[in-house]
């Protein structure tokens, strides 16, 4: 009996799990509606802070470029990795909805293309994960107001709760994001 159960419940969530998410997923982004931005063309001046030291030699060195953000005297700061594709307009697409957002509002997430797609398996696979992973899920999250991480990888942040969050590292602090 418990053979016959265990089975069901591993065809049940290899099986049908992974397609109710599927299908969950694409009829939220069928009906997904952005609202009309009231701010089309931005007016806050933000600053870009671009993940490139040291990029070959490991992400280590790469985090400790957050250094730079003391020097942000913007209200908003994007970060992007360099070995992301932008479209011209994206600095614009991501800074407008920012602006049109509810104050409460504390990032956006935008959308990448990799650079070096098809330079191996483990590209191509990094390719449909930003594809996947970050594009249609962050979209679906937007929907139901539920975003839970902005990437680093092409991100605009209000910089006062960028400082309230790294302020916030050495306790327990929640935030919206």
């Amino acid at each position: 009996m418990t053979g016959a159960v265990s089975a069901w419940v591993i065809v049940v969530l290899v099986a049908y799990l992974p397609g109710a998410i599927v299908a969950f997923m694409a009829a939220s982004l069928l009906l997904d509606r952005q609202p009309l931005l009231r701010v089309a063309p931005p007016t806050a001046a933000v600053t870009v802070i671009i993940a490139a030291r040291n990029e070959e030699g490991g992400i280590g060195e790469t985090i400790a470029a957050n250094a730079a953000l003391q020097y942000v005297e913007t209200s908003c700061v994007v970060t992007v990795d360099a070995d992301t594709l932008l479209h011209r307009e994206s600095l614009r697409r991501l800074v407008s909805p920012l602006e049109s957002a509810p104050l409460d509002t504390a990032a956006v997430a935008g959308t990448v293309l990799v650079r070096n797609s098809r330079v191996n398996i483990l590209t191509r696979m990094q390719e449909w994960d930003y594809c996947l992973g970050i594009a249609a899920v962050k979209r679906m999250q937007g929907l139901y107001q539920a975003t839970l991480v902005a990437q680093g990888a092409f991100s605009l942040y209000r910089t006062a709760e960028v400082h309230r969050v790294g302020a916030g590292r050495t306790r327990s602090a929640r935030t919206s994001w």
